[in-house]
């Protein structure tokens, strides 16, 4: 408390506003003293007990005049600094207020958006996997044939049959036995999927043991010959938009072009092998001995001439036991008609060698004499193109083959 003592002075009005502000200003100061309680150590007392730790001086800040002037500013509890950010902004009427996640940083929402596409690209992958597995394994396990394989064999090089290292596609495979079946509905006579399947897997291997034949051979078949075969087509379909839309309507959408390589090509080369074979001494040798076996086997009444012939002969007389009917001198080969004339009715001749290849004869009546003489014969001829069969079992026992699918 100041001292207010005048010792008889008298004091100005200024000395006495002065002195008034002192006394309010020393009150004002008594009021916010901490009061000290019984038992309990004044605050100030317990903080100067507590040592302090050292900290690192603070350095000198400038405040400028707009900082010193504004007011200081409520500081917010850290319990609702953390309750603020989730409460939204405002609520539709009716709905109960529920808490939000904290935004995400920017770091972690640019992770996420990576992240994302990268899973779906992984998932969708795996599915399309999967789905390619299935496809797979209904064609090559258990012979499916629908769309989904047919679309898959179309885009992906599928093998059906490896045979020595020439390779059946799938695509090809499956689109050849749709032909097979629709040409045996066109003729009346349906079959089932095992067996065109089997037809299929057959004409192929044939056809690629004709082709080894052919190596053996030096045969080919040029451009010019299926060219040349086409344009023979055409002429007996009467225009190429009718051979077109036969082949079309045929051959399970096939273009001129697959007509002529898998069809008109290996029909040429197989006839090219067939004649080449008429040059081949081993094939004159192997109808020269098929023929002295069938000639010992009638000379044992094994089998009859007519049966025989109707299983051995590969032209007309095939169907009516090599029947040739009555013959003139005119009407026969020279050699032939003249070997027919040495020996009697009811008599096979020896086996001979002719232009046609080995024959037998059966003379089984004769008419007139001299010029007008004419002779009732049946015929069995074994051609050297018949060895053709034989080369080609060779070939196809030699073969290395391997069936996928079914």
């Amino acid at each position: 408390m100041p001292d207010l003592s005048s010792n008889g002075k008298t004091f100005s009005e200024n000395e006495l506003s002065a002195m008034r502000r002192e006394v309010l200003a020393w009150i004002e100061r008594d009021r916010q003293r901490p009061k000290i309680v019984a038992g309990k150590p004044a605050p100030s007392a317990v903080k100067a007990s507590v040592p302090k730790r050292p900290t690192r001086p603070k350095k000198k800040t400038t405040t400028t005049a707009a900082a010193a002037a504004a007011p200081p500013q409520k500081s917010v509890p850290r319990a609702l600094k953390l309750i603020i950010p989730r409460l939204p902004l405002a609520l539709p009427p009716g709905r109960a207020r529920r808490a939000t996640r904290p935004p995400r940083r920017p770091a972690q929402t640019a992770k996420r958006r990576r992240r994302t596409p990268l899973l779906a690209v992984s998932i969708f992958a795996a599915l399309v996997t999967m789905l390619f597995a299935v496809v797979l394994v209904g064609a090559y396990r258990f012979g499916w044939s629908n769309w989904a394989v047919a679309a898959l064999a179309r885009v992906l090089p599928l093998p059906a049959v490896d045979a020595d290292g020439r390779v059946y596609w799938l695509d090809d495979y499956l689109r050849d036995v749709e032909m097979l079946r629709r040409s045996s509905v066109r003729t009346g006579r349906p079959q089932g999927d095992g067996e065109l399947r089997r037809q299929a897997f057959t004409r192929f291997v044939g056809q690629a043991a004709i082709d080894r034949l052919a190596e053996q051979y030096q045969v080919q078949v040029g451009a010019a010959a299926v060219n040349a075969q086409l344009q023979q087509l055409i002429a007996q379909s009467g225009s190429r938009e009718r051979l077109e839309q036969s082949v079309r309507e045929n051959f399970y959408g096939w273009s001129l072009d697959d007509f002529s390589e898998r069809l008109v090509r290996p029909y040429l080369l197989e006839l090219a092998v067939r004649a080449k074979l008429w040059e081949d001494p081993q094939a004159w040798e192997a109808a020269a001995v098929r023929l002295k076996s069938i000639h010992q086997s009638l000379a044992e009444g094994a089998s009859s001439f007519a049966a025989t012939a109707s299983e051995v002969n590969r032209d007309d007389s095939r169907a009516i036991g090599g029947d040739l009917g009555y013959r003139g001198r005119d009407d026969l080969d020279v050699q032939i008609f003249a070997a027919a004339e040495k020996i009697s009715d009811g008599e096979v001749s020896p086996p001979m060698r002719t232009a046609q290849g080995y024959v037998l004869l059966l003379r089984e009546e004769s008419v007139g004499e001299g010029s007008d003489l004419r002779l009732r014969l049946r015929v069995i001829t074994v051609t050297p193109v018949d060895y053709f069969e034989q080369r080609l079992g060779e070939i196809l026992r030699s073969m290395n083959i391997h069936r996928y699918a079914p």
